[in-house]
C-alpha cells in the first residue's frame, strides 16, 4: 500500500512539473540599452534580446523592405517563440509582437518592463488600472505594450510612435 501511494504522488508530481509555465529569459537592460546607444538607437532590442537568449527555430527570417530598409520580419526562435515586427507604413508607428508560449503574467510584466527599461526614454510608464496594458503617463506618444493570454501562448503586442 505505501509502494502504491508513493508512486501516486510521483505521477502526480510529474503531471505538474509538465504543465510549468514559460519563464521568459531574464533581460540584460544596462548592456541592451548601452548596445542600443552604441548603434547610434538602430539596434532592434527585442530582437537582440531574443537573439541572445534562445535559439533560431527558422531558417531565413521572412522580411519585406521599403526601399532600402527592412520594414516587416518574422522570424521563430525555440521554444515556441514567434517575433514579428512591421514598420512599412509612414507615420503610423512601428509596431512588434513576441509570441511566448503561455507564461504567468507577473512574469510578462516583468519582462515588459524589463524591455521598457532597455530604451533612453524619459517618459515614465506605468500599467493602466485594470487592464494588461503598460504605456506612457499620461497617455502621450511613447512605447505602448499589452499583454494579450491565450489558451495556450502569451502575445505581447507593443507599439511605438506619436
Amino acid at each position: 500500500m505505501k509502494k502504491t501511494f508513493t508512486f501516486l504522488l510521483f505521477l502526480i508530481s510529474c503531471n505538474l512539473v509538465g504543465q510549468g509555465l514559460f519563464v521568459p529569459a531574464e533581460v540584460a537592460s544596462d548592456d541592451l540599452k548601452a548596445a542600443f546607444i552604441k548603434s547610434n538607437y538602430k539596434m532592434n532590442i527585442i530582437h537582440s534580446y531574443l537573439i541572445a537568449n534562445y535559439r533560431v527555430a527558422s531558417g531565413n527570417p521572412m522580411t519585406k523592405k521599403l526601399g532600402k530598409e527592412k520594414c516587416k520580419y518574422r522570424r521563430q526562435f525555440k521554444p515556441n517563440i514567434v517575433y514579428k515586427m512591421n514598420d512599412c507604413e509612414e507615420g503610423k508607428g512601428s509596431f512588434e509582437t513576441v509570441i511566448f508560449p503561455k507564461a504567468a503574467m507577473n512574469n510578462l510584466k516583468k519582462w515588459v518592463e524589463q524591455i521598457y527599461r532597455t530604451q533612453p526614454m524619459e517618459i515614465k510608464n506605468i500599467w493602466y488600472p485594470g487592464t494588461t496594458e503598460y504605456g506612457p503617463e499620461p497617455r502621450q506618444e511613447g512605447c505602448y505594450y499589452k499583454i494579450l493570454q491565450e489558451e495556450d501562448r502569451s502575445v505581447i503586442e507593443i507599439w511605438c510612435g506619436s
